[in-house]
Protein backbone atom coordinates (compact mmCIF):
# COMPACT_ATOMS: atom_id res chain seq x y z
CA UNK A 1 0.00 0.00 0.00
CA UNK A 2 1.17 3.50 -0.83
CA UNK A 3 0.60 6.46 1.48
CA UNK A 4 0.22 9.91 -0.10
CA UNK A 5 0.58 12.89 2.24
CA UNK A 6 -0.95 16.01 0.69
CA UNK A 7 1.16 18.70 2.25
CA UNK A 8 0.22 22.26 1.28
CA UNK A 9 3.15 24.52 0.41
CA UNK A 10 1.04 27.61 0.97
CA UNK A 11 0.53 28.36 4.62
CA UNK A 12 -2.92 29.30 5.94
CA UNK A 13 -3.25 32.90 6.97
CA UNK A 14 -2.64 32.29 10.68
CA UNK A 15 0.56 30.36 9.91
CA UNK A 16 1.86 33.09 7.57
CA UNK A 17 1.22 35.70 10.25
CA UNK A 18 3.47 34.01 12.82
CA UNK A 19 5.60 31.31 11.15
CA UNK A 20 6.31 33.34 8.03
CA UNK A 21 9.38 31.39 6.91
CA UNK A 22 8.09 27.87 7.58
CA UNK A 23 6.05 25.36 5.62
CA UNK A 24 3.17 24.64 8.07
CA UNK A 25 4.10 20.95 8.27
CA UNK A 26 7.53 22.00 9.61
CA UNK A 27 6.09 23.85 12.62
CA UNK A 28 7.48 22.07 15.67
CA UNK A 29 5.24 20.58 18.30
CA UNK A 30 7.24 19.82 21.45
CA UNK A 31 10.44 20.15 19.34
CA UNK A 32 9.28 17.75 16.65
CA UNK A 33 8.03 18.78 13.16
CA UNK A 34 4.31 18.27 12.65
CA UNK A 35 4.90 16.09 9.58
CA UNK A 36 7.09 13.75 11.61
CA UNK A 37 4.13 12.82 13.84
CA UNK A 38 2.23 11.75 10.72
CA UNK A 39 5.27 9.84 9.51
CA UNK A 40 5.46 7.97 12.83
CA UNK A 41 1.79 7.00 12.48
CA UNK A 42 2.33 5.75 8.93
CA UNK A 43 5.22 3.54 10.09
CA UNK A 44 3.00 2.30 12.95
CA UNK A 45 0.56 1.15 10.25
CA UNK A 46 3.50 -0.71 8.65
CA UNK A 47 3.48 1.33 5.44
CA UNK A 48 6.84 1.81 3.74
CA UNK A 49 6.12 3.65 0.48
CA UNK A 50 5.32 7.33 1.11
CA UNK A 51 4.77 10.16 -1.35
CA UNK A 52 4.74 13.78 -0.15
CA UNK A 53 2.64 15.89 -2.53
CA UNK A 54 3.12 19.66 -2.70
CA UNK A 55 2.36 22.26 -5.35
CA UNK A 56 5.90 23.55 -4.94
CA UNK A 57 8.48 21.46 -3.14
CA UNK A 58 9.66 23.03 0.12
CA UNK A 59 13.45 22.65 0.22
CA UNK A 60 13.68 22.79 4.02
CA UNK A 61 11.11 20.00 4.36
CA UNK A 62 12.79 17.83 1.73
CA UNK A 63 16.22 18.39 3.29
CA UNK A 64 14.92 17.30 6.71
CA UNK A 65 13.09 14.13 5.62
CA UNK A 66 15.18 13.29 2.55
CA UNK A 67 14.54 9.69 1.40
CA UNK A 68 13.05 8.54 4.71
CA UNK A 69 15.90 6.15 5.58
CA UNK A 70 15.94 7.45 9.16
CA UNK A 71 12.39 6.11 9.61
CA UNK A 72 13.02 2.96 7.58
CA UNK A 73 10.62 4.08 4.84
CA UNK A 74 10.95 5.23 1.23
CA UNK A 75 9.90 8.87 0.70
CA UNK A 76 9.45 10.45 -2.71
CA UNK A 77 8.12 13.87 -3.67
CA UNK A 78 5.54 14.93 -6.27
CA UNK A 79 3.76 18.08 -7.39
CA UNK A 80 -0.02 18.35 -7.33
CA UNK A 81 0.00 21.15 -9.89
CA UNK A 82 -2.56 23.81 -9.06
CA UNK A 83 -5.10 21.36 -7.65
CA UNK A 84 -5.97 21.66 -3.97
CA UNK A 85 -9.30 19.80 -4.07
CA UNK A 86 -8.94 16.49 -2.21
CA UNK A 87 -11.57 14.72 -4.34
CA UNK A 88 -9.74 15.67 -7.56
CA UNK A 89 -6.39 14.56 -6.14
CA UNK A 90 -7.85 11.22 -5.02
CA UNK A 91 -9.36 10.61 -8.48
CA UNK A 92 -6.08 11.47 -10.21
CA UNK A 93 -3.90 9.34 -7.96
CA UNK A 94 -6.35 6.41 -8.02
CA UNK A 95 -6.13 6.43 -11.81
CA UNK A 96 -2.31 6.49 -11.71
CA UNK A 97 -1.82 3.78 -9.04
CA UNK A 98 -3.23 0.27 -9.18
CA UNK A 99 -2.78 -0.76 -5.55
CA UNK A 100 -4.41 0.30 -2.28
CA UNK A 101 -3.93 3.95 -1.33
CA UNK A 102 -3.99 5.85 1.94
CA UNK A 103 -4.32 9.65 1.66
CA UNK A 104 -3.52 12.10 4.47
CA UNK A 105 -4.86 15.56 3.71
CA UNK A 106 -4.56 18.97 5.34
CA UNK A 107 -2.92 20.62 8.31
CA UNK A 108 -3.92 18.88 11.53
CA UNK A 109 -2.40 16.99 14.42
CA UNK A 110 -2.92 13.19 14.50
CA UNK A 111 -4.34 12.18 17.88
CA UNK A 112 -3.17 8.62 18.53
CA UNK A 113 -1.16 6.46 20.92
CA UNK A 114 1.89 4.60 19.61
CA UNK A 115 1.22 1.81 22.14
CA UNK A 116 -2.21 1.05 20.61
CA UNK A 117 -2.31 -1.38 17.65
CA UNK A 118 -4.14 0.37 14.79
CA UNK A 119 -5.37 -1.65 11.83
CA UNK A 120 -6.73 -0.33 8.55
CA UNK A 121 -9.98 -1.77 7.13
CA UNK A 122 -9.33 -4.81 4.93
CA UNK A 123 -12.57 -5.05 2.91
CA UNK A 124 -12.63 -3.38 -0.53
CA UNK A 125 -14.22 0.06 -0.47
CA UNK A 126 -13.75 3.73 0.41
CA UNK A 127 -13.00 4.66 4.02
CA UNK A 128 -12.24 7.93 5.76
CA UNK A 129 -11.97 9.71 9.06
CA UNK A 130 -12.01 13.44 8.45
CA UNK A 131 -13.43 16.69 9.81
CA UNK A 132 -15.92 18.98 8.10
CA UNK A 133 -13.16 20.84 6.24
CA UNK A 134 -11.82 17.65 4.65
CA UNK A 135 -8.70 17.25 6.79
CA UNK A 136 -8.00 13.67 7.69
CA UNK A 137 -7.40 10.16 6.41
CA UNK A 138 -8.84 8.61 3.23
CA UNK A 139 -8.36 4.95 2.28
CA UNK A 140 -9.05 3.20 -1.03
CA UNK A 141 -9.10 -0.59 -0.67
CA UNK A 142 -9.12 -2.42 -3.96
CA UNK A 143 -9.99 -6.04 -4.56
CA UNK A 144 -12.87 -8.13 -5.86
CA UNK A 145 -15.63 -5.62 -6.42
CA UNK A 146 -13.31 -2.63 -6.73
CA UNK A 147 -14.55 0.64 -5.26
CA UNK A 148 -14.16 2.37 -8.65
CA UNK A 149 -17.57 0.95 -9.51
CA UNK A 150 -19.10 3.34 -6.97
CA UNK A 151 -19.99 6.68 -8.56
CA UNK A 152 -19.94 8.88 -6.60
CA UNK A 153 -17.89 6.99 -3.99
CA UNK A 154 -19.63 5.99 -0.80
CA UNK A 155 -17.32 6.77 2.11
CA UNK A 156 -17.47 4.69 5.25
CA UNK A 157 -15.92 5.57 8.58
CA UNK A 158 -12.74 3.91 9.88
CA UNK A 159 -13.47 1.43 12.63
CA UNK A 160 -12.21 1.99 16.17
CA UNK A 161 -9.56 2.22 17.43
CA UNK A 162 -8.55 4.87 14.92
CA UNK A 163 -6.44 8.05 14.88
CA UNK A 164 -8.47 11.18 15.47
CA UNK A 165 -8.17 14.64 13.92
CA UNK A 166 -7.07 17.53 16.13
CA UNK A 167 -7.64 20.84 14.38
CA UNK A 168 -4.88 23.45 14.05
CA UNK A 169 -6.73 26.60 13.04
CA UNK A 170 -4.93 29.36 14.92
CA UNK A 171 -1.95 30.17 17.11
CA UNK A 172 -3.94 29.27 20.22
CA UNK A 173 -4.25 25.69 18.94
CA UNK A 174 -0.46 25.49 18.53
CA UNK A 175 0.09 26.79 22.05
CA UNK A 176 -2.53 24.54 23.65
CA UNK A 177 -1.16 21.48 21.85
CA UNK A 178 2.36 22.19 23.11
CA UNK A 179 1.05 22.62 26.65
CA UNK A 180 -0.86 19.33 26.42
CA UNK A 181 2.29 17.61 25.21
CA UNK A 182 4.44 18.90 28.07
CA UNK A 183 1.71 18.05 30.59
CA UNK A 184 1.83 14.36 29.68
CA UNK A 185 0.37 13.84 26.22
CA UNK A 186 3.90 13.41 24.80
CA UNK A 187 4.07 9.99 26.49
CA UNK A 188 1.72 8.68 23.79
CA UNK A 189 4.19 9.50 21.02
CA UNK A 190 7.75 8.71 20.01
CA UNK A 191 9.59 11.82 21.12
CA UNK A 192 13.21 13.01 20.88
CA UNK A 193 15.27 13.42 24.03
CA UNK A 194 15.67 11.35 27.17
CA UNK A 195 14.30 11.49 30.68
CA UNK A 196 15.81 10.50 34.02
CA UNK A 197 13.22 12.43 36.02
CA UNK A 198 9.45 12.29 35.69
CA UNK A 199 8.13 15.20 33.68
CA UNK A 200 11.55 16.26 32.36
CA UNK A 201 12.62 15.52 28.77
CA UNK A 202 16.08 16.73 27.72
CA UNK A 203 17.87 16.71 24.39
CA UNK A 204 21.60 16.47 23.78
CA UNK A 205 24.13 19.06 24.97
CA UNK A 206 21.95 20.76 27.56
CA UNK A 207 24.20 22.89 29.76
CA UNK A 208 22.97 24.53 32.93
CA UNK A 209 24.83 26.30 35.69
CA UNK A 210 24.44 25.04 39.23
CA UNK A 211 22.17 27.89 40.20
CA UNK A 212 19.77 27.21 37.29
CA UNK A 213 16.59 25.28 38.10
CA UNK A 214 14.30 23.04 36.04
CA UNK A 215 10.76 22.67 37.44
CA UNK A 216 8.77 19.81 35.82
CA UNK A 217 7.09 19.37 33.51
CA UNK A 218 9.41 20.64 30.78
CA UNK A 219 10.53 19.55 27.32
CA UNK A 220 13.92 20.82 26.16
CA UNK A 221 15.67 20.30 22.84
CA UNK A 222 19.31 19.98 21.82
CA UNK A 223 22.15 22.45 22.37
CA UNK A 224 20.61 24.57 25.12
CA UNK A 225 22.49 26.76 27.58
CA UNK A 226 20.95 27.98 30.83
CA UNK A 227 22.92 30.67 32.62
CA UNK A 228 22.96 31.37 36.36
CA UNK A 229 19.68 31.60 38.31
CA UNK A 230 17.57 30.72 35.26
CA UNK A 231 14.26 29.03 36.13
CA UNK A 232 12.61 26.81 33.50
CA UNK A 233 9.09 25.50 34.13
CA UNK A 234 6.60 24.42 34.98
CA UNK A 235 5.00 23.78 31.57
CA UNK A 236 7.78 25.00 29.32
CA UNK A 237 8.87 23.83 25.86
CA UNK A 238 12.33 25.10 24.83
CA UNK A 239 13.57 24.50 21.27
CA UNK A 240 16.97 23.55 19.90
CA UNK A 241 19.92 25.96 19.91
CA UNK A 242 18.59 28.27 22.60
CA UNK A 243 20.50 30.36 25.12
CA UNK A 244 18.68 31.72 28.17
CA UNK A 245 20.63 34.38 30.00
CA UNK A 246 21.07 35.03 33.71
CA UNK A 247 18.06 35.32 35.98
CA UNK A 248 15.28 34.75 33.44
CA UNK A 249 12.14 32.71 34.17
CA UNK A 250 10.25 30.68 31.56
CA UNK A 251 6.89 29.13 32.52
CA UNK A 252 3.76 28.05 30.61
CA UNK A 253 5.63 29.09 27.48
CA UNK A 254 6.84 27.79 24.13
CA UNK A 255 10.28 28.98 23.02
CA UNK A 256 11.01 27.93 19.45
CA UNK A 257 14.58 27.08 18.46
CA UNK A 258 17.49 29.36 17.59
CA UNK A 259 16.52 31.95 20.17
CA UNK A 260 18.44 34.09 22.62
CA UNK A 261 16.53 35.12 25.78
CA UNK A 262 18.06 38.06 27.59
CA UNK A 263 18.75 38.50 31.30
CA UNK A 264 16.19 38.93 34.09
CA UNK A 265 13.09 38.38 31.95
CA UNK A 266 9.86 36.71 33.01
CA UNK A 267 8.13 34.96 30.13
CA UNK A 268 4.80 33.43 31.12
CA UNK A 269 1.96 32.10 28.90
CA UNK A 270 3.71 33.27 25.72
CA UNK A 271 5.18 31.93 22.50
CA UNK A 272 8.52 33.18 21.21
CA UNK A 273 9.37 32.59 17.55
CA UNK A 274 12.43 34.36 16.16
CA UNK A 275 11.93 37.99 17.25
CA UNK A 276 8.21 37.71 17.98
CA UNK A 277 6.61 37.64 21.43
CA UNK A 278 3.16 36.12 20.85
CA UNK A 279 0.17 36.17 23.19
CA UNK A 280 -1.66 32.96 22.17
CA UNK A 281 -5.16 33.77 23.45
CA UNK A 282 -5.49 37.14 21.74
CA UNK A 283 -3.15 36.33 18.85
CA UNK A 284 -1.29 39.61 19.31
CA UNK A 285 2.39 39.50 18.31
CA UNK A 286 5.05 41.99 19.32
CA UNK A 287 8.19 42.30 17.20
CA UNK A 288 11.07 42.73 19.65
CA UNK A 289 13.48 45.42 18.54
CA UNK A 290 15.18 46.03 21.90
CA UNK A 291 18.17 43.89 22.75
CA UNK A 292 16.78 42.76 26.12
CA UNK A 293 15.23 39.78 24.37
CA UNK A 294 16.78 39.24 20.94
CA UNK A 295 19.68 41.57 20.38
CA UNK A 296 20.79 42.68 16.95
CA UNK A 297 23.43 45.34 16.47
CA UNK A 298 22.69 47.52 13.42
CA UNK A 299 25.54 47.48 10.91
CA UNK A 300 25.85 50.56 8.75
CA UNK A 301 28.31 50.64 5.90
CA UNK A 302 30.35 53.43 7.48
CA UNK A 303 30.76 51.40 10.66
CA UNK A 304 31.84 48.34 8.67
CA UNK A 305 34.53 50.31 6.85
CA UNK A 306 35.81 51.67 10.17
CA UNK A 307 36.03 48.15 11.62
CA UNK A 308 37.88 46.83 8.57
CA UNK A 309 40.36 49.72 8.57
CA UNK A 310 40.99 49.24 12.30
CA UNK A 311 41.58 45.51 11.87
CA UNK A 312 44.27 45.90 9.22
CA UNK A 313 46.99 47.45 11.45
CA UNK A 314 46.20 44.95 14.22
CA UNK A 315 46.57 42.07 11.77
CA UNK A 316 49.83 43.57 10.49
CA UNK A 317 51.23 43.83 14.04
CA UNK A 318 50.30 40.21 14.74
CA UNK A 319 51.97 39.10 11.52
CA UNK A 320 55.18 40.94 12.38
CA UNK A 321 55.23 39.42 15.84
CA UNK A 322 54.59 35.91 14.51
CA UNK A 323 56.98 36.07 11.54
CA UNK A 324 60.23 34.91 13.25
CA UNK A 325 58.47 32.08 15.10
CA UNK A 326 56.63 31.01 11.94
CA UNK A 327 59.87 30.91 9.92
CA UNK A 328 61.51 28.84 12.67
CA UNK A 329 58.69 26.35 13.37
CA UNK A 330 56.85 26.02 10.06
CA UNK A 331 59.57 23.87 8.37
CA UNK A 332 59.33 21.46 11.32
CA UNK A 333 55.55 21.09 11.11
CA UNK A 334 53.76 18.92 8.56
CA UNK A 335 51.85 20.60 5.78
CA UNK A 336 48.34 21.80 6.62
CA UNK A 337 46.04 18.92 7.56
CA UNK A 338 43.50 20.11 5.03
CA UNK A 339 41.59 23.01 3.62
CA UNK A 340 38.12 24.23 4.46
CA UNK A 341 36.22 25.65 1.49
CA UNK A 342 34.10 28.38 3.01
CA UNK A 343 31.41 30.85 2.00
CA UNK A 344 32.83 34.40 1.68
CA UNK A 345 29.35 35.95 1.95
CA UNK A 346 26.00 34.86 3.34
CA UNK A 347 24.42 34.54 -0.11
CA UNK A 348 27.51 33.22 -1.91
CA UNK A 349 28.53 29.60 -2.50
CA UNK A 350 31.60 28.14 -0.82
CA UNK A 351 34.53 29.06 -3.10
CA UNK A 352 37.45 30.20 -0.91
CA UNK A 353 39.96 27.98 0.84
CA UNK A 354 41.46 28.21 4.30
CA UNK A 355 44.24 25.93 5.59
CA UNK A 356 43.85 24.25 8.96
CA UNK A 357 46.22 22.21 11.09
CA UNK A 358 45.51 19.19 13.28
CA UNK A 359 48.04 17.74 15.75
CA UNK A 360 49.67 14.50 14.70
CA UNK A 361 51.14 11.82 16.90
CA UNK A 362 54.73 12.53 17.89
CA UNK A 363 54.66 16.18 16.79
CA UNK A 364 55.44 17.89 20.10
CA UNK A 365 56.40 21.12 18.35
CA UNK A 366 52.82 21.46 17.13
CA UNK A 367 51.75 22.35 20.67
CA UNK A 368 54.01 25.41 20.60
CA UNK A 369 52.96 26.18 17.01
CA UNK A 370 49.30 26.24 18.06
CA UNK A 371 49.77 28.10 21.35
CA UNK A 372 51.51 30.93 19.49
CA UNK A 373 48.55 31.03 17.06
CA UNK A 374 50.89 30.37 14.14
CA UNK A 375 48.12 28.36 12.43
CA UNK A 376 46.48 31.78 11.96
CA UNK A 377 49.44 33.17 9.99
CA UNK A 378 47.94 32.52 6.55
CA UNK A 379 44.55 33.79 7.74
CA UNK A 380 46.08 37.09 8.89
CA UNK A 381 47.40 37.62 5.38
CA UNK A 382 43.84 37.21 4.12
CA UNK A 383 42.73 39.85 6.63
CA UNK A 384 45.27 42.29 5.16
CA UNK A 385 44.00 41.50 1.66
CA UNK A 386 40.40 42.17 2.74
CA UNK A 387 39.33 38.54 2.21
CA UNK A 388 38.60 37.87 5.91
CA UNK A 389 37.67 39.82 9.00
CA UNK A 390 40.07 39.69 11.91
CA UNK A 391 37.22 38.90 14.36
CA UNK A 392 33.80 37.72 13.27
CA UNK A 393 32.00 34.51 12.40
CA UNK A 394 33.43 31.05 12.02
CA UNK A 395 33.98 30.52 8.24
CA UNK A 396 31.14 28.23 7.15
CA UNK A 397 31.21 25.60 4.38
CA UNK A 398 28.29 24.39 2.27
CA UNK A 399 26.62 21.87 4.57
CA UNK A 400 23.18 21.19 5.98
CA UNK A 401 23.88 22.56 9.45
CA UNK A 402 25.70 25.67 8.23
CA UNK A 403 22.98 26.48 5.68
CA UNK A 404 20.36 26.29 8.44
CA UNK A 405 22.56 28.42 10.69
CA UNK A 406 23.00 31.12 8.05
CA UNK A 407 19.22 31.59 7.92
CA UNK A 408 19.33 32.63 11.59
CA UNK A 409 22.32 34.98 11.32
CA UNK A 410 21.53 38.63 10.75
CA UNK A 411 25.01 39.17 9.37
CA UNK A 412 27.87 36.86 8.40
CA UNK A 413 31.51 37.99 8.54
CA UNK A 414 33.95 35.07 8.16
CA UNK A 415 37.02 35.77 10.25
CA UNK A 416 40.37 34.54 11.52
CA UNK A 417 39.13 34.59 15.15
CA UNK A 418 35.58 33.81 16.27
CA UNK A 419 33.50 33.64 19.44
CA UNK A 420 32.73 29.92 18.98
CA UNK A 421 36.43 29.10 18.51
CA UNK A 422 37.29 31.10 21.64
CA UNK A 423 34.78 29.01 23.60
CA UNK A 424 36.11 25.75 22.14
CA UNK A 425 32.69 24.25 21.64
CA UNK A 426 31.63 21.30 19.49
CA UNK A 427 29.38 21.48 16.44
CA UNK A 428 25.93 21.92 18.02
CA UNK A 429 27.15 24.45 20.56
CA UNK A 430 28.90 26.41 17.80
CA UNK A 431 25.46 27.16 16.35
CA UNK A 432 24.35 28.79 19.62
CA UNK A 433 27.62 30.71 19.84
CA UNK A 434 27.32 32.06 16.29
CA UNK A 435 23.73 33.21 16.86
CA UNK A 436 24.74 34.82 20.16
CA UNK A 437 27.67 36.61 18.52
CA UNK A 438 25.58 37.92 15.62
CA UNK A 439 23.16 39.51 18.10
CA UNK A 440 25.82 41.07 20.33
CA UNK A 441 28.51 42.05 17.86
CA UNK A 442 30.30 45.27 18.69
CA UNK A 443 33.81 46.70 18.52
CA UNK A 444 34.27 46.11 22.25
CA UNK A 445 33.01 42.51 22.02
CA UNK A 446 35.41 41.86 19.11
CA UNK A 447 38.30 43.19 21.20
CA UNK A 448 37.39 40.89 24.08
CA UNK A 449 37.21 37.89 21.73
CA UNK A 450 40.57 38.74 20.19
CA UNK A 451 42.42 39.13 23.49
CA UNK A 452 40.81 36.13 25.17
CA UNK A 453 41.45 33.91 22.13
CA UNK A 454 45.17 34.66 22.20
CA UNK A 455 45.44 34.26 25.99
CA UNK A 456 43.36 31.07 26.19
CA UNK A 457 45.51 29.46 23.52
CA UNK A 458 48.58 30.05 25.67
CA UNK A 459 47.09 28.40 28.78
CA UNK A 460 44.70 25.78 27.35
CA UNK A 461 45.15 22.30 25.85
CA UNK A 462 45.43 22.08 22.08
CA UNK A 463 41.93 22.01 20.57
CA UNK A 464 41.82 23.02 16.89
CA UNK A 465 38.36 24.24 15.96
CA UNK A 466 38.07 22.20 12.76
CA UNK A 467 38.52 18.89 14.55
CA UNK A 468 34.73 18.80 14.99
CA UNK A 469 33.77 20.97 12.06
CA UNK A 470 31.27 18.74 10.26
CA UNK A 471 30.84 18.00 6.60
Amino acid sequence: MKCLIICPSESPEWSRDYFYDLCPYMIRIANKPLLEFLLDLVTLLDLKDIVIIQRKLDGFLADYFRTGARWNVNISYESNGDTTDIAAIIRREAAKNQGDLLFINGIFFPDYDHAVPYELPTEPGYYRTADASGRGFYLIRRGTGTPESEEPPVWREFHAPRPEIRALDNIRDIYRLNMDMVEGMAERYLMPGYSNEKGVSLGQNVELMKSAAIIPPVIMGNNIQLRGHVRIGPNAVVGDNTLIDTGSTIANAVIFGNTYIGSDLEINAKIIFHRQLIEPDSGQALDIVDDFLVSEIPHHRGGEIFVRVLQWPIAALLLLGQLPFFLLLRPLIDAPSGYIIYRPKKSAPATRMLPFYLPRQGQHLFKLFWKLSLDKFALLWLVLRGKLYLVGNLPLPDSTWSNELLEDLRTYHPAAFSFSEMRGHCLGEQQIDEIYYSRHRSLWFDAVIMIRSLVLRLISPVKPIYRNFGD
